[in-house]
């Protein structure tokens, strides 16, 4: 689906779940590379910001949380930007964008601040909108975080074991997306006309806010890291609380069974009493059981 917004300044096309033909729209009207029109078709294994003489192409990888599969993954946007156009192509599962277009689209005032500029700026604000909405995910990253490390501290190491791996996952995934395309709005990305003070206005902000973005990963990791060592810390300790009581109960058992065995030789002759010794062995296993068991259950290793 194609849609348009225009200005007396320039225009903004955005193309959702393009098709066939407009994917010749986009190489037949506007004069777009082969190849870069063949790159909305597919998703791109990587960023890109390439400069060629009559249009400007970027293919951005923005952060996006599958809820079921509790991971991380990019959604891709690609971007082309002339003197008096800018198209921005994406699939329908990734609707960062369309939220903003239709507010731009809606309200006149809007439209005049955000398409009634320069390409330079709406490229700004397109950027701006896409990247910024990866925080709230690193809010959401924080909360869940803050949540493990209160169950970590009360008693539930063993569960927290499962949440933390998710977690690690996740930011994984994010600082895979983030850490390439932190180059790629560096000083000197852009070449011939493209390298205007404008756009390295541009290339500049975006560059401090994945940078900004990087840090908050950074921060977040590293807590994680150390969420995950204490915890593993925790277990095993709990773990070798148990295996203790686990030895001490063996050492028990042993003589208790040739305390056993000893009194059936010697009172073979007399049943009542190698009943009542039997018996008596049977009980002081099993109450030696269960105060182990009940021991594990108090530390909640059990």
């Amino acid at each position: 689906m194609r849609r348009e917004i225009s200005t007396g300044e320039l225009r903004w096309i955005h193309v959702t779940d393009p098709e066939d033909g407009d994917l010749r729209f986009l190489r037949e009207e506007l004069g777009f590379h082969r190849l870069d029109v063949e790159e909305c078709r597919r998703p791109s294994i990587r960023p890109k910001v390439e400069s060629h003489p009559e249009y400007l192409f970027l293919v951005v990888h923005i952060p996006t949380h599958l809820r079921e599969e509790r991971a991380t993954i990019p959604a891709e946007f690609d971007v082309f930007v002339t003197s008096k156009t800018i198209v921005t192509v994406h699939a329908a599962s990734a609707s960062h964008l369309d939220g903003f277009f239709r507010d731009v689209s809606a309200h006149d005032d809007l439209k005049t601040r955000v398409v009634g500029r320069d390409t330079a700026y709406l490229l700004y604000r397109i950027l701006d909108h896409l990247f910024e909405a990866a925080f709230p995910m690193l809010d959401h990253i924080t909360e869940r975080l803050a949540e493990v490390e209160k169950k970590i501290f009360t008693g539930h190491e063993r569960q927290m074991v499962s949440e933390l791996s998710l977690i690690q996952r996740d930011l994984a995934g994010f600082r895979s997306i983030v850490r390439p395309q932190r180059h790629l709005y560096e000083a000197g990305t852009l070449h011939g006309g493209w390298n205007s003070p404008a756009f390295a206005v541009v290339f500049r902000s975006v560059h401090g806010k994945l940078t900004r973005l990087w840090d908050h990963l950074e921060t977040l990791w590293e807590r994680t890291e150390a969420l995950a060592e204490t915890n593993a810390v925790l277990v095993n300790y709990k773990l070798n609380e148990f295996v203790k009581i686990l030895t001490v109960l063996g050492a028990l058992f042993i003589p208790l069974g040739l305390v056993g065995q000893t009194a059936v030789f010697i009172h073979s002759g007399i049943p009542f009493l190698n009943r009542i010794i039997f018996w008596s062995i049977i009980c002081i296993m099993l109450l030696v059981v269960y105060g182990v068991l009940w021991n594990a259950r108090k530390r909640k290793i059990l």
